[in-house]
C-alpha cells in the first residue's frame, strides 16, 4: 500500500511538472543549456587552458640527453714528433654521454603575444557557437508563436462551438412544438461537427510543432502544455549587440596580434645553454680517458634579411582587416533595412489591432441581432452561422494580430542581438 502511494504522488508531482506554462525565456534557456552545440563551451575553455599551459612551457629549461658510441676510421695526430714527449692518440672508439639543458632569455615577448592569440581564437570560436544559438532561437521564436496562435484558435472555436450547443439547445423545444424547422436544428449541428473537424486539424498541427519544440529546446514538452503569451512592447532602438558584429571585431584584432607577431619573429632570439659529459675523449682530445666535462654559454639568432617576406605577410593582414571591415559595415546597413521593416511591421499590426477591436464590437451587435431573430424565426440558421462564424473570424483576427505584433517585436529585440546576451 505505502508502495503504490508513492507511486501516485511521484506520478502527480511529475503531472504537475509537466503542465506548468511554457514561457518562450524558458525555451531560450534550455536551447542554450541544453543544445549539443551549446556543450562545446567547455571543451574550448578546456582545449585554451591546455595549449596556453603549452605555450608557457616555453619559458622552462629544455633539458636533453644524448648517448654515442662511434668508431672512426682515423684520429687527429700530431704531423711532428716532439722531443721527450710521448702523445697517444685517441683512440678509434670513442664514447660520450651528454646532458643538455637551454633556456630562452629573450624573443621580444612573442610567447605572450601567442597566449593572448590563443586567447582570441578561443574567444571566436566561442562567438562562432553564440552566433549558432541565436540562429536556433531565430527558430524556436516563429515555432513558440505559431503554437500559441494555434492555442488561441482552438480557444475560440471551443467558446464557438459551446454557443452553438447553447443555440441548438434553445431550439429545441421549437422542433418539437413544430415552430421551428428541423432542418434549422440540423444546420446548427453541421457547423458544430465542421468545428470539430477544424479542432482535430488544429490538434495534429499543435502536436507536431511542439513535438520540433521540444527538439530545438532539448525538452520534454507535454502535449497539454499552456505557452505564456509574451507581452507586448513598446519597440526601442538599443546598441546592436548582434553576435556576428562581435565576431568580426574578434576576427580584426586577431589580425592586429598575427601582425604583431610577425614583427616579434624578426626581434633577436638569445638562449642560454650548458652542457655535462662524460666521455673518453672528453674536451682535452690529447687525454685518452674517461673524462668529465662540462660546456656553459649564451647563444643568439637574429634574422637579418628576409626579402621582404614580413612586410608582404603583414600587407596580406591589413587587406584582410579591410574585407572585415567592409563585411561589417554590409552587415550592419542590411542589419538597420531588416529592424527598419520588422518596425514598420509592427506599427501596421499596432493599427490593425485597433481595427480588430472596432470590428468585434460591430459583429457582437450583428450576432446579438442575429440570434435575436433566430429565437423567433425571422431568419433562418444558416443565417444565424454565417453572423457567429464572422463573430468569431474577427475575434482570431484579433487574436492572430496580437500575436505578430508580439512576434514582430521578438524578431526586433534579436535583430538586435538582444535576447541572447540575456539568456547566456
Amino acid at each position: 500500500m505505502r508502495n503504490i502511494l508513492i507511486l501516485v504522488l511521484c506520478m502527480a508531482s511529475f503531472w504537475s511538472t509537466a503542465q506548468q506554462p511554457l514561457s518562450l525565456e524558458a525555451c531560450y534557456a534550455a536551447a542554450i543549456q541544453n543544445y549539443p552545440i551549446a556543450k562545446q563551451r567547455d571543451l574550448w575553455q578546456q582545449k585554451n587552458h591546455l595549449e596556453t599551459a603549452a605555450l608557457y612551457r616555453a619559458k622552462l629549461p629544455k633539458i636533453d640527453l644524448q648517448a654515442q658510441a662511434t668508431y672512426q676510421s682515423d684520429v687527429t695526430q700530431l704531423p711532428i714528433a716532439i722531443p721527450n714527449m710521448a702523445i697517444t692518440p685517441a683512440n678509434q672508439d670513442q664514447y660520450r654521454l651528454t646532458a643538455q639543458a637551454n633556456q630562452l632569455v629573450y624573443h621580444g615577448g612573442l610567447i605572450g603575444v601567442n597566449v593572448k592569440l590563443n586567447a582570441l581564437q578561443m574567444a571566436t570560436e566561442q562567438q562562432e557557437i553564440s552566433i549558432q544559438l541565436y540562429q536556433l532561437q531565430s527558430r524556436i521564436a516563429p515555432l513558440f508563436f505559431s503554437i500559441l496562435v494555434l492555442q488561441e484558435k482552438n480557444l475560440l472555436l471551443l467558446a464557438k462551438q459551446k454557443q452553438l450547443a447553447l443555440k441548438s439547445a434553445e431550439m429545441q423545444s421549437g422542433v418539437q412544438s413544430g415552430a421551428v424547422l428541423i432542418a434549422s436544428k440540423k444546420t446548427l449541428e453541421a457547423e458544430s461537427l465542421r468545428i470539430k473537424q477544424q479542432l482535430t486539424e488544429i490538434k495534429y498541427q499543435r502536436k507536431n510543432q511542439i513535438e520540433n519544440l521540444a527538439t530545438l529546446t532539448v525538452l520534454n514538452i507535454d502535449q497539454n502544455v499552456v505557452l505564456v503569451r509574451p507581452t507586448i512592447q513598446t519597440i526601442v532602438a538599443k546598441t546592436n549587440q548582434r553576435p556576428e558584429l562581435q565576431l568580426l571585431d574578434l576576427k580584426s584584432q586577431q589580425i592586429d596580434l598575427q601582425k604583431n607577431i610577425i614583427g616579434k619573429n624578426n626581434l633577436p632570439k638569445i638562449n642560454a645553454f650548458g652542457q655535462i659529459g662524460y666521455g673518453n675523449p672528453g674536451l682535452n682530445m690529447l687525454d685518452n680517458s674517461f673524462q668529465t666535462f662540462y660546456v656553459l654559454g649564451i647563444r643568439a639568432s637574429w634574422k637579418v634579411l628576409d626579402w621582404n617576406q614580413s612586410q608582404k605577410e603583414q600587407q596580406a593582414l591589413t587587406l584582410s582587416k579591410g574585407l572585415i571591415a567592409t563585411e561589417k559595415e554590409r552587415f550592419v546597413i542590411q542589419n538597420q533595412v531588416q529592424l527598419q521593416e520588422t518596425e514598420n511591421q509592427s506599427y501596421a499590426l499596432q493599427e490593425m489591432v485597433t481595427t480588430d477591436k472596432e470590428i468585434i464590437r460591430l459583429r457582437e451587435y450583428v450576432e446579438k441581432s442575429a440570434a435575436a431573430q433566430l429565437k423567433y424565426g425571422v431568419i433562418t440558421a444558416s443565417e444565424y452561422v454565417v453572423a457567429l462564424t464572422e463573430l468569431y473570424e474577427a475575434k482570431t483576427n484579433e487574436k492572430c494580430h496580437l500575436l505578430q505584433l508580439a512576434l514582430a517585436q521578438e524578431n526586433y529585440q534579436l535583430l538586435q542581438g538582444q535576447d541572447i546576451l540575456n539568456t547566456q
